[in-house]
């Protein structure tokens, strides 16, 4: 499944995943302005990129269980720069 996600909230999604500052979900989708199913069905989203996230529950926050690179469309996006188109590909760093 693909769709095209907000560019807005996956931007700010990322740099506080970077930061590892999301919060608990709920908080996360207060911060991004979205309903916490939006928020699960845009992180499903990522996941079926096969991006490696996941959630401290001691640390309360989204992180980056490896780092990864992103393919937008002709650009490449390394995980220390904000995307600015996602399309579902993703490289592996180890490539």
């Amino acid at each position: 499944m693909c769709y095209y996600l907000n560019i807005t909230h996956v931007e700010k999604l990322h740099e506080l995943i970077l930061a590892k500052s999301t919060g608990t979900p709920k908080q996360l989708s207060k911060h991004l302005g979205i309903n916490r199913t939006n928020l699960y069905m845009m992180m499903d989203e990522l996941c079926s990129l096969n991006l490696s996230i996941g959630y401290s529950r001691k640390f309360q926050t989204y992180y980056y269980k490896t780092p990864e690179k992103l393919c937008i469309f002709s650009h490449e996006v390394t995980m220390n720069s904000t995307p600015a188109l996602l399309k579902c590909v993703k490289k592996s760093t180890n490539e």
